[in-house]
């Protein structure tokens, strides 16, 4: 009987290429959703006839907003975890190999400052990234992943999650999300049932308008979750070709991907219910593929992320 290493043949693959479609793509989609925040304003101010009210207070709400966000994303994600720091003192083996990793990918990557590293219980191999900056980064490995996968797949693991920190894909995503769930807020805050509680005048002269704005309210949020999860399928593309780029090894991480799909287990009713752990899904190296379609999964699908880093299914 094959492993699931021996159902698949190996590639070359050009991981510069790779980088640089899903950095064009992003940059795409990225331009495209800053622009609906724009004219949302202008779109809900000129319906509603109120100048540039809406405008003014969805600039204001973006800005305080993204301030608190970027003094709370450490926090949003590992707040309520119980984690082990490794550090160069660690005494475990497996801990101070990992931390050697680290170290050395660090250079590689010219990154000024070193993430912090953590050991997180879990029943299942995974691993995440976390901070606004280089600087208040942190990269969190869970104790099956640390203690199960070989050197050189965990090197591929630690420099996918590396690779989320140099490009930023955090704050990005943190940053999106935020001005999405303003959209939503603003959109709430003009529709019919905000607008029944205002003055009498008011609601009559707004009754004609109110239509367009629910109609927003339905098209909006899908529409940004379809673009929020696009994105976030290509920062993963891009993470995993961060990781060849670092290693030079295209194999490490089509393993370790390999191998965690056949480890990992369907989450605990217990784990599923931990506060933020449906943004930790998101944020983590691999979720298994129980989308009913790509279309609203935050990670392509394995068979795509293998082919993407050269390895595919023998025929």
């Amino acid at each position: 009987m094959e492993t699931p290493h021996q159902e698949y043949h190996a590639k070359a693959t050009n991981w510069r290429k790779l980088i640089q479609e899903n950095q064009k793509t992003t940059r795409i989609i990225v331009g495209v959703f800053l622009l609906q925040y724009l004219l949302l304003g202008c779109i809900i101010d000129c319906i509603m006839e109120c100048g540039p009210t809406c405008s003014i207070g969805l600039f204001i709400a973006a800005l305080i907003a993204i301030i608190y966000t970027k003094s709370h994303s450490a926090s949003m994600l590992l707040g309520d975890l119980t984690l082990e720091p490794i550090t160069k003192n660690s005494h475990h083996p497996a801990h101070k190999q990992a931390k050697h990793i680290l170290d050395e990918l660090v250079i590689a990557a010219n990154i000024r400052y070193t993430p912090k590293l953590y050991i997180m219980e879990s029943n299942n191999m995974n691993a995440l990234a976390t901070g606004w900056t280089e600087e208040n980064a942190c990269i969190v490995l869970t104790r099956p992943l640390v203690d199960n996968l070989p050197r050189d797949q965990l090197q591929a693991v630690i420099a996918h999650e590396l690779s989320h920190i140099r490009h930023q894909d955090i704050r990005l995503m943190l940053m999106l999300g935020v001005l999405s769930n303003i959209m939503v807020v603003a959109l709430d805050y003009y529709s019919p049932i905000h607008n029944y509680k205002s003055p009498r005048k008011n609601r009559k002269s707004n009754h004609g308008n109110c239509g367009y704005i629910m109609l927003l309210r339905y098209v909006i949020p899908i529409l940004n979750t379809v673009m929020l999860l696009f994105i976030s399928r290509t920062r993963e593309y891009l993470a995993d070709a961060g990781a060849v780029q670092l290693t030079r090894n295209n194999q490490g991480l089509a393993q370790a991907l390999l191998a965690i799909h056949a480890f990992n287990q369907p989450p605990s009713t217990e784990e599923e219910h931990k506060p933020y752990e449906a943004y930790r899904q998101a944020s983590y190296l691999f979720q298994k593929d129980d989308s009913w379609h790509e279309l609203w999964a935050t990670h392509p699908s394995i068979k795509k992320r293998l082919k993407a880093l050269g390895l595919e299914k023998n025929s």
